[in-house]
């Protein structure tokens, strides 16, 4: 199984996910700013239903994107293990994952994912280890620029919180 071609596949797919919540976010505020303003009943009605079911289906993407996420995740620390120490992926979770993304696409990685000069064992999954709280530390800054930015400025609901590593 090529981990580092389902990890990227899991992260585009949440990302999509992210996308749509994103869009039916803003059908949600489009339908309150209707109800506010229209002044029928039975359209304010109407709206209202909307913007409940818009909800409902923000709630069912917000937690299928945070599925996609951990699996990727997960996906994430096998390859580094793999490329880090040379732990193989033990045949029964290999099994598991197969079920899970059995038609993940594959991207052109070059191969390793995770380089180090160091030769394989613990002292590399070390070095792994660091440049990856690094790039966590950075998308985190960003992330955080970016929500303080969405919240002082009235934007949109933020959904970084779901998207940034935990």
């Amino acid at each position: 199984m090529n981990l580092v071609s389902a990890m990227r596949g899991q992260y585009c797919l949440s990302e999509r996910l992210l996308w749509a919540g994103v869009a039916v976010k803003v059908v949600i505020y489009l339908a309150t700013l209707t109800i506010a303003i229209w002044s029928n009943a039975v359209a304010a009605a109407v709206l209202l239903i909307v913007a409940c079911v818009g909800q409902a289906c923000l709630y069912v993407l917000r937690f299928t994107t945070q599925s996609h996420l951990a699996l990727a995740e997960r996906l994430r620390r096998l390859a580094m293990l793999r490329d880090g120490i040379g732990r193989e992926v033990a045949p029964l979770e290999a099994a598991v994952l197969a079920e899970k993304v059995w038609k993940a696409t594959n991207y052109s990685v070059p191969d390793p994912y995770y380089s180090s000069p160091l030769p394989r064992g613990p002292k590399r999954l070390i070095d792994l280890t660091c440049r990856m709280r690094l790039l966590q530390w950075q998308h985190r800054r960003c992330c955080g620029k970016s929500f303080f930015g969405r919240k002082y400025c009235g934007g949109f609901d933020p959904c970084i919180q779901s998207v940034s590593p935990h």
